[in-house]
């Protein structure tokens, strides 16, 4: 399954490419701050460009790996892992005409012809899931960014 979509930073909400950087770094290291359900995160392995992770989702646990190009993108890159399959996610740091966003790109190895639970496919609940998740990635940004600038106010 492939799906692929851009999202902008709101313009009353102006962020620079660093403090965007900021944010998903902390999206690399701290991961459990965007993703509901995760409650931990242990970094196996760091190198220059890379880290390999587990992820804690109560007693389920996976591993990722993730890789970047500083300022310029992330990929997530998961094994396929006790039955589930494997998949990456790559963001992309993008200006257009002075606009920043981000452009999320999901490869994985999910059938589409697979229904999901209300009898959809699963691929289009799978997108919407995956839609809900990246807006709330690019809000946390925000807030991060706005913590940042604003200490004293740091609700985030």
């Amino acid at each position: 399954m492939h799906f692929e979509h851009r999202l902008f930073f709101a313009p009353e909400e102006p962020l620079d490419a660093v403090e965007i950087w900021q944010g998903l770094t902390t999206l690399i290291e701290h991961p459990q701050e965007f993703v509901l359900g995760l409650s931990g995160c242990d970094i196996l392995e760091r190198g220059p460009s890379h880290v390999l992770r587990r992820l804690h989702f109560g007693h389920d646990n996976y591993c990722d790996r993730v890789e970047w190009e500083e300022g310029k993108r992330l990929r997530f890159v998961v094994e396929p892992q006790g039955g589930r399959p494997g998949g990456t996610l790559e963001i992309l740091l993008v200006d257009e005409e002075g606009r920043l966003g981000l452009n999320f790109r999901y490869d994985t190895a999910l059938d589409e012809a697979l229904l999901a639970p209300d009898g959809r496919p699963a691929a289009d609940w799978l997108t919407q899931a995956y839609a809900a998740a990246d807006a709330n990635t690019m809000a946390r940004i925000v807030a991060l960014a706005r913590a940042r600038r604003n200490p004293s106010e740091s609700g985030a």
